[in-house]
């Protein structure tokens, strides 16, 4: 559950990606979705893990690759929300 105050997280998510200083990156992504749909977050969660959160260009993280910030400092949660998702 997250207690961010941010109304991006507040529609309904079809997966969410977050680091948080000293820890492992953390990742989840819904059963309801398509194949498709899931290859193509964890192609967008790839880019994200492989650079470290600072490059590679992302198709539908975030609205188009933005991040919020967490309920810690320096923590980053990538989102994607349903209605941006590619078509099933």
């Amino acid at each position: 559950m997250l207690r961010v105050n941010n109304t991006n997280l507040y529609r309904p998510l079809g997966a969410v990606l977050i680091i948080r200083p000293n820890m492992p990156w953390r990742a989840a992504i819904s059963s309801n979705l398509t194949p498709h749909q899931i290859a193509e977050i964890e192609a967008d969660m790839s880019l994200l893990v492989r650079y470290g959160g600072r490059g590679g260009k992302t198709l539908y993280a975030g609205g188009n690759g933005g991040w919020v910030d967490g309920e810690i400092e320096a923590e980053q949660i990538w989102f994607w929300q349903l209605e941006g998702l590619p078509a099933a």
